[in-house]
């Protein structure tokens, strides 16, 4: 068993071997059903007594113990009579339900266990060695892991976001001058590239940038949208443009969505017509 201790001998020496029937032989021990446990989770504690039944009665006083970092739940007593080599014993246990509340070395002290023996007027006594277990901290479940890395990641593309839209505000104020199609058309370049490169995911990630490059320089429509279908349906400017170059705005950042949180790898084929649905927008 996990844990056991060493087997602790009647305290109380037998010096007349004529009456050892009537003093019976009495052993215990103690162990840990389990030796590491999380935090939060039980386990059980075990002392066994036995001795031989030859009609001696005595009484055990029932063990008290106070473990470090465990907390006694219930306690539970059984007796049972077994043979053994074709002698009779009595057992009885002592099952502890603990709980572990935090993490660290569970122990057991060591006990010093009083029993008297009818007909005796003095107490003897069993002694168990302390003894101990691990318990680690707990672990935080998967869905409160995938929950808060989900919540970072959308403080984090929140701050992209006003970034972005703060740089593109400054870009646009400090160059009057520039021509924003001739950019977009620069940049298709740079994305037309990429793609010849087989780089698809990459292009779409691009693509969804120049979108929104697009919404603010052409159409005038500020922010960094995630759901373009709900967040773009009301503004006016957006109505402006054909519901086909509404679609295809959608599109891209419905895909560049979906490849950032399912890791999605993207066909040629599908690339492709999102590549070129986003030239048709530009040339509008």
């Amino acid at each position: 068993m996990i844990g056991r201790s060493i087997a602790a001998q009647d305290a109380t020496p037998d010096i007349s071997p004529g009456i050892i029937t009537r003093e019976p032989n009495v052993e215990a021990e103690a162990h840990f059903d389990r030796s590491e446990v999380t935090a939060g989770e039980r386990l059980t504690f075990t002392i066994t007594f036995r001795w031989v039944d030859d009609g001696t009665r005595y009484r055990i006083t029932p063990p008290h113990i106070d473990p470090a970092k465990l907390q006694v739940v219930n306690v539970a007593t059984a007796t049972q009579t077994i043979e053994d080599d074709g002698v009779r014993y009595k057992v009885r246990t002592y099952d502890y339900d603990l709980a572990a509340h935090e993490a660290g070395t569970g122990m057991v002290e060591a006990l010093t266990i009083n029993y008297s023996v009818e007909g005796e007027v003095s107490p003897r006594f069993i002694t168990l060695p302390a003894m101990s277990m691990t318990i680690m901290a707990e672990r935080v479940p998967l869905l409160r892991q995938r929950t808060i890395l989900f919540m970072a990641g959308a403080v984090v593309l929140l701050i992209l976001g006003f970034l972005i839209v703060h740089m593109l505000r400054k870009r646009r104020a400090g160059s009057e001058q520039r021509n924003p199609r001739e950019e977009l058309a620069h940049s298709l370049k740079e994305v037309q590239a990429i793609f010849d490169k087989g780089e698809y995911n990459t292009v779409v990630e691009r693509l969804e940038k120049l979108a929104q490059l697009y919404l603010f320089e052409i159409l005038g429509i500020a922010g960094m949208p995630s759901l373009p279908a709900e967040t773009l349906g009301a503004d006016d400017a957006f109505r402006q443009i054909s519901e086909k170059h509404r679609a295809t705005l959608t599109k891209i950042f419905k895909r560049a969505e979906e490849a950032r949180y399912s890791g999605i790898t993207f066909e040629r084929h599908e690339v492709r017509g999102l590549l070129d649905d986003f030239k048709a927008v530009c040339e509008h």
